[in-house]
This record gives C-alpha cells, sequence and structure tokens, in this order.
C-alpha cells in the first residue's frame, strides 16, 4: 500500500509593502442589473470562463459568469481580448447570454474545462441549500445549459459557504462551509454529479469550525484550513488502497498550525505556491512540493488590507506573469507577486465618501494576465488593468470612474408594468438611494448657471420634504428623479 508522510519547514520572511513598478486602474464597467428597480443589485462572485470556444458561443470570445441577490447570469462578448489586437473598451460589446435562474447565489466557478459552472446557494438565514452544476450542450435549435442541482443536507450541518472549487480535470468539485467537521467533495459519475463525500477535518470531539478549502491546479490533491489556524493536507487515494475503504480521499494525519486563523486560500497557477489570507489582515505565502509533499513558509505580508481578506491567483502556467489579488472586503484591491512583493493597489481609484462595495468577489482573465474583474455592492461588474507605471496599459486605457453615473443607473428609469415593492426594506434603500443623489445634486450644482438653478430648487424641495418625515410614493421618486435628469443630464455626460 502506497503511503504518504507530508514535512514542513518554517522560515519567515516578512515582506515589505511597498512598490511602485505597476498602477492598477479602472477600465469599465458591466452592469449587471435592469435600469429600473432603484435597487442596486449585490454581485457576490464572478467568474472567467477559462478555455471559450466557438462551440458554445458561435465564435471565440469572452465570458463572464456573476452571481448574486439577482441569480446568476452569463455575459458573453466577441471578439475576445485577446483578437482585438488590444484595441477598443472592455466595456463595449458585452450581452448577455441569458439568466440562468434568479435564485440567490453565493459562489459562481467555471471549471477548468469551461464546459461547467457551479453555483453554490445559501438560503433559510444563510443556510447552505444546494450547489447548482450547469453544463453547457449543443442542440439542433441552439445551445443552452443543462441544470444539475446536487443537495448538500447532511447531519454534521452547514452554515453559510466559504469557498468553491473545481478539480484540474473537472472530475470533483470541493465545498467548504462554516460551523463544521468536514468538507464535502462532490464527485462526478456518468455525466452526473451525484456521490458526496464528507471528508473529515476534524473529529467528533473537536470543536466545529469554519472552514475554508481549494484543490491543486494540476493534482489530485487540495488543502483545507480554519479559522483556528490549522491547515490539512489531502490526497487522492490509488486503486490499491480503494479496494479496502469506500472513502477516495485521504489526509496525511500530520496538519500543521499557523500562528492565525484562515479566511481564504489560493494556490497559484503552477501550484507551487499556496497563498492563504489571514485573520489578522495578513497574507501567508507557503513553498509547495508535490513530489515531495513538503510545505515550507515562504513569506508573510502584513497588513495586506482592511477588512475581511480574500486572494485570487492569476490562472496563467506560462510563468510570465505570477501574481495575485488581495480584496479587503472593501474598496482596495491589491496585486502581489508569489513571492510576497507588492506591486500596486487601487487606492488612487476609491472615493473615500462613496458607499464600501466588497472587493473580495475578484477573479483574474482566463488569458490576459493584467486584467481581473470584481463585484460588490455597487451592481456592476469592475474590470480593472494592471500595468507598468511608465507605460501606459496594451490592453485598455485606463479610465476615471464616475460614481455619480452609477448611482443614477440604477435610480432614474420607471419600474416596468406589473413591478412592486414587496418588502420595507427595498422601499427604504430606494429613497436612501434618492437622497443620496439629491444631496450630491445639491453640492456639485451650486453656483452654476440657470438651467441647474432648477435643479437646486427641486432637491432642495425633495430633501426638506424627506427631513420633515413624509413618506413620498414610487411614483413621486420616480417623477422627482426623472425631472432633475432631464434638467442636467448634459452636465452628468460632460461629468
Amino acid at each position: 500500500m502506497l503511503t504518504y508522510s507530508i514535512h514542513f519547514f518554517i522560515t519567515p520572511i516578512h515582506v515589505s509593502k511597498e512598490s511602485t513598478s505597476r498602477i492598477l486602474s479602472y477600465c469599465g464597467r458591466l452592469p449587471v442589473g435592469v435600469e429600473s428597480s432603484g435597487v442596486k443589485p449585490t454581485i457576490f462572485d464572478v467568474s472567467w470562463n477559462r478555455k471559450l470556444s466557438s462551440k458554445f458561443w458561435g465564435q471565440a470570445g469572452d465570458a463572464i459568469a456573476c452571481t448574486g441577490t439577482f441569480g446568476t447570469c452569463i455575459f458573453v462578448r466577441s471578439p475576445s481580448l485577446r483578437s482585438m489586437n488590444l484595441q477598443g473598451n472592455i466595456d463595449d460589446g458585452w450581452t448577455k447570454e441569458e439568466m440562468i435562474m434568479n435564485t440567490r447565489g453565493k459562489f459562481c466557478r467555471w471549471s477548468y474545462s469551461g464546459v461547467f459552472l457551479a453555483v453554490g446557494f445559501v438560503r433559510e438565514s444563510d443556510q447552505l441549500g444546494e450547489i447548482c452544476v450547469l453544463e453547457r450542450k449543443e442542440s439542433k435549435h441552439g445551445g443552452g445549459f443543462i441544470i444539475k442541482y446536487v443537495y448538500l443536507a447532511t447531519d454534521d450541518g452547514y452554515v453559510g459557504m466559504n469557498s468553491l472549487s473545481w478539480s484540474h480535470n473537472d472530475g470533483y468539485i470541493l465545498v467548504a462551509s462554516n460551523d463544521t467537521r468536514h468538507v464535502m467533495v462532490i464527485k462526478k459519475g456518468m455525466n452526473m454529479f451525484k456521490h458526496i463525500e464528507a471528508v473529515r477535518f476534524a473529529n467528533r470531539k473537536d470543536p466545529r469550525e469554519n472552514l475554508v478549502a481549494a484543490f491543486h491546479p494540476s493534482h489530485d490533491c487540495f488543502v483545507a484550513a480554519s479559522s483556528n489556524g490549522v491547515l490539512r493536507y489531502y490526497y487522492k487515494r490509488d486503486k490499491q488502497s480503494l479496494r479496502n475503504t469506500k472513502y477516495e480521499w485521504n489526509d496525511c494525519n500530520r496538519p500543521w498550525s499557523d500562528d492565525c486563523g484562515i479566511t481564504d486560500l489560493s494556490f497559484d497557477a503552477l501550484g507551487e505556491r499556496l497563498i492563504c489570507a489571514r485573520t489578522d489582515l495578513s497574507i501567508k505565502i507557503w513553498n509547495f512540493s508535490d513530489e515531495q509533499n513538503k510545505f515550507s513558509e515562504l513569506c508573510v505580508v502584513p497588513e495586506a488590507g482592511l477588512y475581511n481578506l480574500s486572494v485570487k491567483s492569476t490562472k496563467n502556467k506560462t510563468g510570465v506573469v505570477d501574481l495575485f489579488a488581495v480584496g479587503d472586503g472593501r474598496q482596495t484591491i491589491s496585486i502581489h507577486e508569489t513571492d510576497g512583493r507588492k506591486l500596486c493597489d487601487n487606492k488612487h481609484s476609491i472615493d473615500s465618501n462613496a458607499h464600501f462595495p466588497n472587493a473580495n468577489a475578484i477573479d483574474w482573465h482566463r488569458k490576459e494576465g493584467s486584467i481581473l474583474a470584481s463585484g460588490g455592492y455597487d451592481g456592476f461588474v469592475l474590470f480593472w488593468t494592471c500595468h507598468s507605471d511608465n507605460k501606459i496599459s496594451a490592453c485598455f486605457t485606463p479610465k476615471q470612474r464616475n460614481r455619480y453615473l452609477e448611482d443614477l443607473h440604477y435610480s432614474h428609469q420607471p419600474l416596468p408594468r406589473g413591478t412592486a415593492r414587496t418588502t420595507l426594506e427595498e422601499y427604504d434603500m430606494v429613497c436612501a438611494s434618492f437622497r443620496n443623489n439629491m444631496k450630491k445634486l445639491m453640492e456639485k450644482n451650486e453656483n452654476q448657471e440657470r438651467q441647474m438653478d432648477q435643479v437646486v430648487t427641486l432637491t432642495s424641495t425633495g430633501l426638506h420634504r424627506l427631513d420633515q418625515g413624509e413618506v413620498l410614493s414610487p411614483t413621486e421618486v420616480r417623477e422627482y428623479l426623472h425631472r432633475i435628469l432631464c434638467l442636467c443630464s448634459k452636465k452628468v455626460v460632460d461629468a
């Protein structure tokens, strides 16, 4: 019987956060919602398709999946970034291929082949309900998705959802959640994802923990980690070992501990380094050798963000671009090399007075190593380009974010017929967005020409009614915003 042993060598190196070799610039946005609801949809996760081909969408291009409060949808862009000869605007030419489902999603991940899309749903007071696997199929009447549900209800209990990861051969899906002692491995068989193995992380006598896990990008192994700082390495048993047990996955029985809890982890594209986001807002990087089963600590990046860190490595295996991105759960995204050296961040594109979006939803482009996308509470997929500080991006020209236009996108249009507010919370968000937009208009348009004075009068009247405690009907809100937009639309575009 083949046995495994694993060894750990700790040689910590603290890395300076200073580096100015590159710049992370905003280069476009993609709205995921309709300009009608008055409420911004929240994007919990985004995922670039890794190997989009003409077989599925007519001609080669780019596709990005996103999930959140609005459901799950796929946007397609043709031609691809590369076939455009690196010219044009990244936010032009996108079309919504289809709205796959309306259920609120937490995670979405394309498989390595680009054929399958896994979506994790959180239901019933943040309880994990199910994993949905979608397979793209072609037919005489056109393409479409076949939906295959995988339920994860177990006696061990699951709360929330922390990570979702594919194996390199599309054969397995790895799920980790809160308040549990197991990670769940879902196996594909006969074109169906049915078999679920609960892989033990902690003994029954041990307390339940919040777990995260990630598959290796090229081998049948994965690493799981807990909020208590414990990490475990798991490998797939060989055929001879499987004769004596029904469990495919085994750990090395030698967990190692970190001095901080782990909130997220990711292998680099080559699988040679493991990047861990920690509860003390630092990043720890481990060297990994699959042949020798060795982990050795490479470095620690202190104070990598402000809140709730997440990490995502590039998907290129060329070795030319070897980076990872850190989202801090607010607005900041920082780019690091896999040796820990910080290259750049997007702090220069942040409005300190704006509402903090959730920058954890980040993903790198499948081939262009300098492009990544992020989601959040703003209702847009935001595109960023990482370029040299002395050379403008070869792909897309950096732009200036206009948050005022972003706010108007979801607030100035009337509701579709038959649509009604269903909860007081949604209506309160409409009023809050309306009040915020009018405040910005007042501050921006004071002391301007006569046309803008009419806008000030309208906004002053609306704010006064709200300050007096008056409740505006949806019709009145839409009328105010429509009149204001008609008066200042030319100024808004010029701004």
